[in-house]
């Protein structure tokens, strides 16, 4: 599947450092794992349920813990206090619901 919406020069942003590995590897596809990667990841965790409806996973644990590093900026900015469990995917992303 990957190779079918592939064109080579193309780089995949992946959102694991083990998926990275893997796909290289395999693959011989060069791919992008950072912190703006995680960080596009995780919006797009945060949203997939508004981007396609029939999508049935729910956020792990780990991802509900997990918050922007760049929401937790700008709220650190305005001296406000929020630890990422106090966010929810309706505060968010309101304009998708």
């Amino acid at each position: 599947m990957i190779r079918s919406h592939y064109s080579s020069g193309q780089k995949l942003a992946v959102g694991r450092s083990d998926y990275k590995t893997i796909i290289e590897a395999k693959l011989k596809i060069h791919c992008l794992f950072d912190e703006t990667v995680m960080e596009l990841m995780w919006g797009l965790k945060h949203i997939m349920k508004s981007l396609v409806p029939t999508e049935t996973c729910e956020l792990t644990t780990e991802d509900r813990q997990h918050m922007s590093k760049g929401m937790q900026s700008i709220l650190n900015s305005y001296d406000f206090e929020v630890e990422p469990e106090m966010v929810s995917s309706f505060l968010l992303f309101p304009y998708f619901r």
